[in-house]
Parts: C-alpha cells; structure tokens; sequence
C-alpha cells in the first residue's frame, strides 16, 4: 500500500499529522521493533483527522482503538479506518449527483450560507449530494459519501483553511454578483480561485479514485469510541497509546469547524463549540496522562506554545519515573502557505515501560 494514497484520501485536517507520519512511526519503531507490531494493540485517543489511525492499519497492528467525540471524525473511521473492502463505485457517483427535476427548493446548505460562505452553485450541489447519500443502506457507502463532500467543500472554497465568509467575494464571482477584476490579484495567481471554477464532476471523479485508494483490509480487529477522552483512556487496554491532544497556548479548532460540522451533520448545532481544556495549559495534559499508567508505550505529538521538548520530558517522567522517556523536536509549519511564525516546533515524546519491552524481547506478546 502507497502511504502517500492513504493519505490522500483523508480530507483536509487543521492539527492533522499526515506530514508527520514517519517521524512518529520511526520513532517508535526505534523502541519497539516493526516485527512485533503485529502481536501489539494500538490505541488512539485523539483520531481526528485519521492520519495516524490510517497509517497504524497499514501497518498491521493486531488490534486498533479509535476514539473522538466529533461526528466528522466518526465519518473517517466508518469510511476509510474500519471499511475493509466497501468502495465507491460509478454508479455511486451518479446517484449521488442525481437531481429529479421537482427538486427546486433550496436545502439547508443553500439557505443558509448560499452566497456567503459557498456560491449558490456550489451550496446547490453539496444538499444534492446530502440528500442523496442517505439512500444507501451501507453504512460504509454513506461514510465515504459524506467524505466526498467533505473534500468537496475545501474544493468550493479558495481557502481550504477557513471555511467561513472571507470566501464571498469568490462565491459572488461564481454566481455572477460581482465582476472577477475586483477580486485581490494574488488570488488569480496563486491558485485559490482558480480550483473553485474547475468542473466538479471530473474533481468528484478523481476524489472517488482517491477514497477507494485509502481502503484496506485490516490485519485485526478494529474498534471505534465516541468517548471522553479520560473515560475512554481509563477503560483502554492495550500497548501503544497515541496521544494529540489540542496544544496548550493554541486556539481551538471546534469553532473553526462549526461550518464544516454544520454542513456534514446537515443542520446547525445546537450546542455552542466549547474551547478544550487542554487549549488553557498542560493541567489537563497532566490529568489525563495520570490515567494512562496501565498502558506500557506512550506516543506524545504536542506544541512548544507554552512547553518546550525538555519540560514536557521532565512532566511526563514526573508522572512515570521509572520509565524510559525520549524526547524530540522539529521545526514544524502546521499551516505552511499561510503561517509567517518561525519558531513553531513539533514535540515528540515516548515513553516506555522497561519491564514491558523486556518481556516482549523474551516471550512476545500473546
């Protein structure tokens, strides 16, 4: 399996780890060797964007734990993390563009950000799509539909990265409100307007080649939550656990997603996006890491906002001081087309109980 096409068919996520994936995987593997990821369970806590979930499939792990509470993080696993085999076909394709004649009334997307966030055109399409998708009877097939829009929404945008009303003057442009030379100059340049007035139905055609490229079959069984994070990490068993908290000292992403989610979910939510605790410092980091101590191998992505490599090092051997604890940094862009700051880095941190990683080297894992 190309790494590369399981990425691809992820949609795009703000925070996701896709461009990180080796480093974390080589990292571990400098600890526990690849030969015996197979005897070994998985666990991520924070599934998000999916890239590590994916890749932790490919790899051929025994057994793998999702969890996320957020329904677009649901959409990834029923989709492409737990789909074995089901797949997108072209019939697929042209049910979910159908639009019967009647069918004149604007839906929810139209009506509510029509000519604001999404040309009329567009917004037409994406109900189109919505309304059609609930007619398939598999689970996996209304996954990958919604994930169809999904990448389809970044496609109707010209910034992927905020889905919100700086993208009007473009959608008045596409529904012929405003003339295209009032439009900033870089725009027509760089590309951000330029993919918005591409044909969707040949876009839609290669999004479902690049849905189907992400479905594997699983060496073991797979397993889906939609917990609290402390509740699902007390009640996990397994060796890996995979932690990407939101990063203490950074916005959360949840307001930034309110559209994104709204659009997928088909309605507004009725309860206002709530920042994270773990945004406010590394408390609630803290907290949950002290539940963690039954699971013998910890992975820890998070940000130097308000830690650098050496005090998150020093926090989490506070909490397991007779484990081995390694530590790593990088320079990191999460956004790197947009960003100007040149100080972010990416911290990584494992830390491993010896006992275990001995008892693995002698007798295996069963």
């Amino acid at each position: 399996m190309n790494p590369q096409k399981l990425m691809n068919a992820l949609p795009a996520y703000k925070g996701g780890k896709r461009r990180l994936i080796p480093w974390i995987f080589y990292s571990l593997n400098q600890v526990l060797p690849y030969a015996c990821w197979s005897e070994l369970t998985f666990i991520d806590a924070f599934m998000g964007g999916g890239s590590v979930s994916i890749h932790a499939k490919a790899c051929g792990f025994g057994e793998l734990h999702c969890n996320d509470w957020s329904y677009r993080s649901q959409l990834i696993f029923e989709g492409l993390i737990a789909n074995q085999s089901t797949r997108l076909l072209h019939e697929d394709l042209l049910r979910l563009f159908y639009r019967p004649e009647e069918q004149e009334k604007a839906g929810f997307v139209e009506t509510t950000y029509g000519g604001e966030v999404f040309s009329h055109y567009h917004a037409r399409l994406l109900d189109i799509i919505a309304g059609n998708t609930v007619q398939f009877a598999s689970l996996e097939k209304q996954a990958l539909s919604k994930l169809l829009q999904w990448h389809l929404i970044h496609q109707f945008v010209a910034f992927g990265t905020s889905i919100g009303n700086s993208n009007r003057p473009f959608s008045e442009v596409i529904d012929g409100k405003r003339d295209w030379w009032t439009l900033n100059p870089k725009r027509l340049n760089d590309g951000s307007f330029k993919h918005m007035l591409a044909s969707v139905w040949p876009v839609a055609k290669r999004l479902q080649l690049r849905l189907n490229a992400g479905i594997l079959e699983s060496a073991g069984p797979v397993y889906g939550y939609r917990m609290d994070t402390f509740d699902f990490v007390q009640k996990a068993n397994g060796h890996i656990l995979y932690l990407d908290p939101p990063y203490a000292g950074t916005s959360g992403y949840e307001k930034e997603n309110e559209i994104l989610d709204a659009v997928l979910c088909g309605k507004r939510l009725e309860e206002p996006c709530k920042s994270s605790p773990f945004s406010k410092g590394t408390e609630s980091l803290s907290d949950l890491l002290a539940q963690c101590r039954h699971i013998p191998v910890w992975i820890l992505s998070y940000g130097n906002k308000v830690i650098d490599e050496n005090g998150l090092v020093a926090l989490v051997e506070k909490l397991v001081p007779k484990r081995t604890v390694l530590g790593w940094s990088k320079q990191y862009k999460h956004l790197s087309h947009v960003t100007k700051n040149q100080g972010n880095q990416e911290l990584l941190v494992l830390a491993v109980d010896k006992s275990f990683t001995k008892q693995l080297g002698k007798e295996g894992v069963r």
